[in-house]
């Protein structure tokens, strides 16, 4: 048959299609069966379905659908499921900014955070919020015992989905490696 000179499908957010993405998973099931249809009628055509976190039930996931799948970039041991070495703690805090830097900058003392050993995600609601959270903890963080570094970097960031994407990686890069060590998040659109 005659694709007309079609050769790609492209789907992103392809982790949605198991159970981590519940809101989205009946429609991305629907697009992978279409996949299939999609391969049968136009076998020269290639699919590629982009996702920046593909654990290895994920992958399994989509090769229930694709069979032939494979996997390109990030390696799944890559993508960082809990390890035994990571410790996470929830405190219930009053609905206010103030109250919540309190709990965190208590915690960082109580729990003696080395900055060169340690590395410690701050989830946020909102944007705004990880905006904010990161620069009261820069406010405070002599308190415990934290310091911009000789060149005037702060060791304490924040990370969303309205930065621009070579920001994030930027940010990502310098947490993963220690440069910031707290890191303020969230996964809001």
């Amino acid at each position: 048959s005659n694709d007309q000179g079609l050769e790609y499908f492209i789907f992103d957010e392809a982790h949605c299609i198991s159970q981590w993405g519940q809101e989205f998973r009946p429609d991305y099931l629907k697009v992978m069966e279409w996949c299939q249809e999609l391969k049968k009628n136009y076998p020269q055509s290639c699919i590629t379905l982009y996702s920046a976190t593909v654990t290895k039930q994920i992958q399994d996931t989509i090769k229930k659908y694709l069979p032939t799948v494979e996997r390109y970039g990030q390696r799944e041991e890559d993508y960082n499921p809990i390890r035994s070495h990571i410790g996470m703690s929830f405190v219930n805090v009053a609905n206010d900014e103030n109250s919540r830097i309190k709990a965190i900058i208590e915690f960082i003392g109580q729990h003696k955070i080395d900055p060169s050993k340690s590395r410690m995600l701050v989830f946020c609601r909102t944007r705004l919020q990880c905006e904010l959270c990161c620069l009261s903890l820069e406010e405070h963080m002599a308190e415990f015992g934290f310091s911009y570094d000789e060149d005037g970097h702060s060791p304490i960031g924040y990370f969303h989905a309205g930065m621009d994407a070579d920001d994030r990686e930027d940010i990502y890069q310098q947490f993963k490696t220690g440069k910031i060590s707290i890191l303020c998040a969230t996964k809001a659109f």
